[in-house]
C-alpha cells in the first residue's frame, strides 16, 4: 500500500523487516490515516491489519530538490519551459515569417490551444531536450534536439526558432554553441546536426559560426508552400566539437 498526499510519499509494508520511506518529515498525519499507531519517538510505528499488530522501522529522507537548467546569455537565458509561458508563446511563434523556414508540424496561426500543448509536452526539469529562449522575462522561442533511433541512434538534430523581434541581435549565434556543448556533454551522440531549407541564410549563418560544416546539400528534398527546395544539412562530430573545445 502507497500513500501519497501533499507531495509526500509514503511506502507502507506488511513485514516487520519492512522499511518505511518518507520524502518529507512531517508524515504523521499521513501515517494516523493509514490507521498507524507512532510511538514516541517516532523511529517506527505500530500497523494493525488482519488481527496482526506489528512495528515497522522509519527512514524519514530529505524532500528531493530539482536544479533547474539555466543557460545565461548576454541578453538573455536559456531554460526550461515552465507553465506561464504560453501567452508569449502564442505571440510571438504566430509569425508566417517563423513558419516558412520550419517544418510544417509547427503551427501556423500559432494558437494558445497549440501553445497549451507545448509547455504541458515540454515542462522538463531533469535533461530537456527543448529549451525556451528568454528574454526580458518572456518566452521568445526554442531551441532544443531530438535523437534519432536504430541505425542513427548516435545522431542528434537541432533546431531552433526566434521571435522576429529579436532577430540580428546575435541571440542565436549564443544559443546554438550552448545546445551543442550541452548535447555532447550530457547525452551519448556522435554526430549533432541541422537542416535548413533554401533561402533561410540568417540560420546557415549561425550553424557556420558555431562550428558546424556545411556537409551536404539535398536537391529539392523538402517541400514548402507548394514548393520544392533545397535542403542543406550542417553537421559536427564529437570529434570535431572536442578540437573546437581543445
Amino acid at each position: 500500500m502507497t500513500i501519497r498526499r501533499s507531495g509526500a510519499s509514503v511506502a507502507v509494508g506488511w513485514t516487520k523487516t519492512t522499511v518505511l520511506i518518507c520524502q518529507h518529515p512531517t508524515f504523521s498525519d499521513e501515517l494516523s490515516k493509514a490507521g498507524c499507531e507512532i510511538p514516541q519517538d517516532k523511529d517506527k510505528f505500530g500497523l494493525t491489519f488482519g488481527g496482526i499488530h506489528s512495528y515497522f522501522r522509519i527512514k524519514t529522507l530529505a524532500p528531493l530538490t530539482t536544479t533547474l537548467i539555466t543557460f545565461q546569455l548576454s541578453l538573455g537565458r536559456l531554460r526550461p519551459w515552465r507553465e506561464g509561458d504560453e501567452d508569449s508563446l502564442a505571440r510571438h511563434a504566430s509569425n508566417r515569417r517563423i513558419w516558412n523556414n520550419v517544418r510544417d508540424f509547427f503551427p501556423y496561426p500559432y494558437t494558445p490551444r497549440d501553445a497549451h500543448s507545448w509547455v504541458r509536452s515540454n515542462k522538463s526539469y531533469q535533461q530537456p531536450n527543448n529549451l525556451a529562449i528568454e528574454i526580458d522575462g518572456q518566452a521568445v522561442g526554442n531551441i532544443g534536439f531530438t535523437i534519432k533511433d536504430d541505425i542513427y541512434r548516435y545522431n542528434a538534430e537541432i533546431g531552433y526558432w526566434l521571435s522576429e523581434d529579436y532577430w540580428g541581435q546575435g541571440i542565436m549565434s549564443e544559443a546554438v554553441p550552448v545546445m551543442t556543448d550541452y548535447i555532447f556533454k550530457n547525452f551519448q551522440v556522435n554526430r549533432i546536426f541541422a537542416c535548413v531549407l533554401d533561402g533561410n541564410v540568417g540560420s546557415m549563418r549561425v550553424l557556420e559560426a558555431s562550428g558546424y560544416r556545411h556537409e551536404s546539400v539535398h536537391l529539392k528534398a523538402a517541400v514548402k508552400n507548394n514548393q520544392y527546395l533545397d535542403e542543406h544539412i550542417f553537421a559536427m562530430l564529437r570529434s570535431e566539437f572536442r578540437e573546437l573545445n581543445r
